[in-house]
């Protein structure tokens, strides 16, 4: 059948992209035209940048950005997008606003912004909205508009106006093209003017891409390159970006760390960067710069990359005399520390010109001291985090590895020693107590090193005297250089004995080459020598041209010369790599590779790794980033190698605390001895990633590594979520009765059981969700009956799962909970009553410390009638934006304008009873919406005779609200007085806006935090007596102030109308502190009622024994 010239084309693109190719003659009978039809079709496509034209027929243009469906686009380089994402979510804040827009790398976002608190997050994604809506910390907008069915996504003047309204702190960008000269490009003309108003409105724009888009043009331009603040992205940018190859090793280090989550640092020499430029052209300051802009690429903070000094000293300048070089060598320490490098490596043990040599230990030690000055005086001038230093030289001097592995010596406890006092004793002498406190490591010489062919490996025992003497130096750990080529297990030895920082040289380069020289041969192979872009032939050309790298290395015959250049383990290749001859031969072979893309079977002969990962969708099919995997792979042995061993590095306090030692012991593998010593700045493990950068583990203080095992999934964080109090009481009580148990020990069995229920409930609220689109339908349909059928199926299911939860553990639970503690043995018993008698103690310090008054306020958790008005202000706006984004509403005003007849008494108090079920159907979504319209529905029908005015109110009342469940009904009322006023609808949901957080605050004080703690303690002094009543009272109490406040406030509400506004802002904190007061005096009278905690401790000296509890506590008042 006939298609028009748009759908053929398409049809054509679709070929195009199933295929990769499409021949003229068949696209003539396929579409029943022409062959100059399709010729024409073809030559369009060609200007468009679709296709490339050849002799009967057409190719894929692969540079070409096609609109290809989300599920297409999804399983394209998924790993790959999951590590931008994890990245991209690295630089969002607590309390941000942000757009997703439309994609497939900025969806794999969305799973890492959970646990973040009070996110406005604005998206045009239908698919983004479902996956957020789960995420209770996260206010999720949608942009209105037409549907794009390719990518679920929204475009259209309905959404741009939309965005008009709010400002976003910044935006993640999908990119389907990024081109140096189109720019940032998309396929379709809706979405690119929706991107370019995302854009204008928020702060900070982040593109998110894979390596595969950059080159790739398409239709529509959404920005230009340079107008974007930071791009995040998996691979190295283009040349033009002015990119070496050899930043490849610093770029896989970078996103190793960044997927691990850990800073890396990255270290320089003299040799290389100094004041003159060293070998690299750079100094420190540049040199800095360079590695935060290859941060910025990959998405790792800049914070987060650490800046070290290798060698500092005079080493640079060592043929000139002694004053001189050090006058260059402290211009050159005084740079790298205003440039912001923090771990410096003071070297002075280089004679220079006229100097003795060897030079002695003292004067390398003076030497050092005096550079260090110079360190103090610019951290002082420039700010910052201090610096740590490092002394000692037992390693080969900067440029490599020995070339003899015979007669290698493991540095001795005497030289160590010696090293020492002569550093501690300079550094007194130049007044620099301070900085000896950050001196944290010595560098020593383990028994590790490797020559041209062969490793020497790591041997514990030659190394056992040296490990076991860094342990009585506190603050002192080892640094080993030279640990390339070891085996697994050897680095894992090197770290337990305590040489925690382990500097590798040409691993990851080594690993470069290999790949590099993998695909130079597959090039050969697949497309002979004439096309083959001559790598190896020009690299070695480079090598002879320019032999100051190597010929001081290498000898031998011609031939050996020859191999230890392309193959040897100390891999002086690396220095070859920047230059551009080989660069641009590299970029030829990936050119090749790429437009002539080698089979499977070929790759897997010379690449197996890379061949297993793309044959798994692990890889795309870009020969760069075989290239990248392949040296990413090293730094992923290595932190798999430590990540579970890890000798943890703590201060004096965690080093001698049992508990923090039993932490620490449980992500160290079974059978390793783990030691603990002192350390200032704890550092765990440090990994070279090139001759010059370095990546390490790290672990700052205590906290961050118990964090680091909450991280692991070795320390649970099921205390975090709040134990369901009903299930915990009921469960408690039942088990006590049936069990005749110390009520005590019930509680402590019966506290992990209400976690766990808690967590359920939380699952049930997120399925509730879908109900509300139900409920949607519902009101344009105007079916209030449907809206309370919802309401009621939400309570009866609640109904039934408490019923489950509760009923069945007690029924067919009884005889094994009377079995189990009958055969429990007492330990465990008095175990569990001790957990259980502290539960009251730490209810109230928990209740305390959130009502504590005055200057301790600053480090306890803030509620609403704390904030300021401006922050009050700024989570007004947050959930004025999410009422908005979950809004039906599509006018304004009331076509009926008229007032309506004023409510009666009944009408109010239906409202107030209809309000116990607010929370019948919440929802993470909309929370209380269905609940809040079910309690206004009758009055709401009364007021507005006009059914398409009944619906408009309907509708806005479906708005996302979170309110306090108890003084709801004081908003409820002076609502239904505006409605009966018919005032503007956005005046009604300003107001409910308004009052969310507000009402909150006074809801926590009144009712949680003072009237139910204040009723519990009557009740419960009376049930200690053995009264009957204290349940009866306690109820009895609490819900007499509970509905005379729900009541009063309904009428009070609607009687006084938005007046009430002015007044709630006048009286807000007064009833809060008052509030405050009566909680605080009755608590303190319930911590000296409830609060018995015992310990059955006893201690035996020969026969005779002592009872901690009776003899000692309970006496102290009689002692004094």
């Amino acid at each position: 059948m006939p298609v028009n010239t748009a759908k053929r084309r398409e049809h054509i693109i679709d070929l195009l992209c199933e295929h990769g190719s499409v021949r003229v003659e068949q696209l003539s009978k396929q579409f029943a035209v022409s062959t100059v039809t399709i010729r024409n079709d073809l030559r369009f496509l060609e200007r468009k940048g679709c296709a490339l034209r050849a002799y009967g027929g057409a190719m894929l243009n692969q540079q070409f950005a096609f609109d290809r469906p989300l599920r297409d686009k999804g399983r394209l380089n998924r790993d790959v997008k999951t590590l931008i994402a994890n990245a991209a979510a690295g630089y969002v804040r607590d309390g941000e606003a942000l757009i997703l827009d439309s994609g497939s790398t900025t969806a794999q976002i969305v799973p890492f912004l959970k646990g973040r608190r009070d996110l406005v997050v604005m998206t045009n994604a239908l698919n983004i909205a479902y996956e957020l809506s789960g995420n209770d910390g996260v206010e999720v907008m949608v942009l209105g508009g037409s549907v794009r069915r390719n990518s679920y996504s929204l475009y259209g003047p309905a959404a741009e106006q939309q965005l008009r309204q709010y400002r976003f702190d910044k935006l993640f960008l999908g990119v389907d093209g990024f081109d140096l000269s189109a720019g940032i490009t998309t396929p379709h003309p809706g979405e690119a003017h929706l991107n370019r108003v995302m854009c204008e409105v928020a702060r900070e724009i982040i593109a998110v891409a894979d390596a595969s888009k950059f080159g790739r043009k398409s239709f529509c331009m959404i920005r230009e390159a340079g107008q974007i603040h930071r791009l995040i992205t998996d691979s190295r940018l283009p040349d033009d970006y002015e990119r070496a190859l050899t930043e490849l090793g610093v770029e896989a280090a970078l996103r190793q760390a960044k997927s691990r989550g850990t800073p890396v640092l990255v270290e320089a020499t003299s040799n290389q960067v100094n004041q003159f430029g060293g070998y690299t052209g750079q100094t420190a300051a540049q040199f800095r710069d360079t590695l935060w802009r290859l941060a910025d690429e990959v998405g790792l903070a800049r914070e987060r990359v650490w800046l070290g000094g290798d060698h500092l000293g005079p080493n640079a300048w060592q043929d000139r005399p002694a004053q001189e070089a050090m006058a260059l060598a402290e211009t050159l320490i005084d740079d790298y520390v205003r440039a912001g490098f923090r771990k410096i490596h003071l070297d002075c043990s280089m004679s220079c010109a006229g100097d003795p040599s060897p030079l002695g230990d003292a004067a390398v030690a003076e030497r050092a001291a005096r550079l260090c000055a110079v360190a103090e005086r610019a951290w002082a001038q420039s700010g910052g985090e201090a610096p740590v230093y490092v002394i000692g030289t037992e390693v080969p001097v900067p440029g490599g590895a020995q070339e003899a592995l015979a007669g290698l010596q493991v540095t001795t406890p005497q030289a160590v020693a010696q090293t020492l006092e002569m550093h501690r004793i300079a550094w007194q002498k130049a007044e620099l107590n301070d900085a000896w406190q950050r001196t944290i490591a010595l560098v020593v010489q383990p028994g590790v090193e490797f020559d041209h062919h062969s490793v020497e490996r790591y041997q514990p025992q030659r190394a056992d005297a040296l490990s076991h003497f860094i342990e009585r130096q506190p603050g002192m750990i080892y640094e080993a250089h030279s640990t390339d080529y070891q085996p697994p297990q050897a680095y894992r030895q090197l770290v337990r004995d305590h040489f925690a920082i382990l500097k590798v040289g040409p691993a990851l380069t080594f690993a470069l080459r290999e790949a590099l020289f993998a695909l130079d041969r597959i090039e050969r192979e697949w497309l002979g020598e004439r096309q083959s872009s001559q790598l190896r032939a020009t690299l070695e050309q480079v090598m002879r041209e320019q032999p100051q790298q190597w010929s001081r290395y290498y000898h031998g015959t011609p031939h050996q010369q020859y191999l230890d250049r392309h193959y040897s383990l100390s891999d002086r290749v690396r220095y070859y790599w920047p230059q551009s001859q080989v660069q641009q031969a590299v970029d030829g072979l990936l050119d090749n590779l790429r437009r002539n893309p080698a089979p499977l079977a070929l790759l897997s002969q010379y690449l197996p790794d890379q061949a297993r990962a793309l044959n798994a969708g692990e890889l795309s099919t870009d020969p760069q980033e075989w290239v990248l995997h392949k040296v990413t792979q090293v730094g992923v042995t290595w932190t798999n190698t430590l990540g579970a061993n890890l000798v943890v590095v703590a201060n004096d306090e965690a080093a001698a605390d049992p508990v923090q030692q039993n932490l620490m012991d449980m992500v160290v593998a079974e059978g390793v001895q783990t030691r603990y010593f002192t350390l200032q700045k704890t550092i765990d493990v440090i990994h070279k990633a090139a001759d010059r950068q370095k990546i390490f583990l790290v672990c700052k203080t205590p906290q961050d590594v118990l964090t680091l095992l909450v991280w692991m999934g070795m320390v649970p964080l099921a205390g975090a979520q709040p134990p369901n109090v009903v299930i915990g009481g009921v469960i408690g009580t039942a088990f006590a009765i049936l069990t005749k148990a110390d009520p005590k020990v019930a509680i402590g069995v019966a506290v992990p059981f209400s976690i766990a229920v808690q967590g359920c409930i939380t699952l049930l609220f997120t399925l509730f969700s879908p109900m509300m689109h139900r409920c949607d339908r519902m009101v344009k349909a105007l079916n209030w009956r449907g809206i309370e059928r919802v309401n009621y199926l939400g309570i009866g299911i609640l109904f039934i799962f408490y019923f489950v939860v509760a009923f069945l553990p007690i029924y067919f639970g009884a005889d094994a909970a009377s079995a189990m503690v009958q055969k429990a043995p007492g330990w465990l018993l008095d175990g569990l009553a001790v957990a259980g008698g502290m539960m009251p103690a730490i209810g109230f310090s928990l209740l305390m410390k959130r009502r504590r008054p005055g200057p301790l306020r600053r480090r306890t958790p803030k509620m609403a009638f704390n904030d300021s008005d401006d922050l009050l202000a700024q989570k007004a706006e947050q959930r004025m934006a999410q009422a908005l984004a979950t809004s039906q509403v599509e006018q304004d005003d009331y076509l009926d304008s008229r007032p309506a007849e004023a409510l009666t008494r009944g009408d109010i108090n239906r409202m107030a009873w209809r309000s116990l079920l607010l929370q019948a159907s919440f929802n993470y979504e909309r929370m209380q919406a269905g609940g809040w319209l079910y309690q206004l529905l009758p009055a709401l029908r009364k007021i507005h005779r006009n059914p398409q005015d009944l619906a408009n109110s309907m509708k806005m009342h479906m708005e996302f609200i979170n309110v306090h469940p108890f003084d709801v009904t004081f908003l409820s009322g002076l609502v239904l007085a505006m409605e009966q006023n018919k005032e503007k609808i956005s005046t009604i949901r300003a107001v409910k806006v308004a009052l969310m957080g507000p009402l909150g605050g006074i809801g926590d004080a009144l009712f949680w935090l003072t009237l139910l703690p204040i009723c519990a303690g009557i009740g419960a002094s009376l049930a200690l007596e053995g009264s009957l009543f204290g349940p009866i009272v306690f109820l009895l109490l609490f819900n007499l102030f509970h509905f005379g406040l729900r009541f009063g406030l309904a009428h009070y509400g609607y009687q006084a109308g938005t007046s009430a506004l002015a007044l709630l802002k006048t009286h807000t904190r007064r009833i809060s502190h008052a509030a405050s007061i009566v909680g605080m005096t009755v608590i303190g009278a319930l911590v000296a009622s409830y609060v018995h905690l015992s310990t059955p401790l006893v201690m035996h000296a020969g026969k005779a024994s002592v009872a901690l509890q009776t003899d000692v506590l309970d006496n102290a008042d009689s002692r004094r």
